[in-house]
């Protein structure tokens, strides 16, 4: 019976030694979860010299808190947002963007307040005004 498995494990099952990693993996996260600590709170107290259950963090803990992170923390992804907003490119353009904030409250004035200045400005104020009790 050359070249045919007649005994041991199936393919696939794992060996003693990563059951028993696997559990104390699974309890370590239950454990911290259950305690209210996250790497991410190791790690922190880490970056800012704090200590972490009133000791310093030792280089074996943050090791262990980077490794574990992955695991209970997502990773961000980046995203992309663009505004398609067209800008008001033409006077009147302009003039009506400014009209349609004027009309939510978000401008007083339509006019520019140029104060000797080239560049016009405006004054932004909150859309609610206060009411007087």
């Amino acid at each position: 019976m050359k070249g045919q498995k007649t005994g041991g494990r199936k393919k696939g099952t794992p060996n003693g030694a990563i059951v028993r990693r696997r559990e104390l993996v699974q309890r370590s996260i239950r454990a911290a979860l259950d305690a209210g600590e996250t790497p991410l709170d190791i790690m922190r107290c880490a970056m800012l010299d704090q200590p972490w259950n009133g000791k310093p963090v030792s280089d074996r803990q943050l090791q262990v808190a980077y490794q574990m992170a992955p695991y209970l923390h997502p990773k961000l992804q980046a995203t992309i947002t663009k505004d398609i907003t067209p800008l008001p490119s033409t006077p009147d353009d302009i003039r009506e963007r400014l009209a349609l904030l004027v009309g939510k409250g978000l401008l007083i004035d339509a006019e520019p307040d140029t104060g000797g200045h080239s560049e016009g400005a405006f004054t932004v104020i909150d859309a609610e005004p206060e009411r007087e009790g």
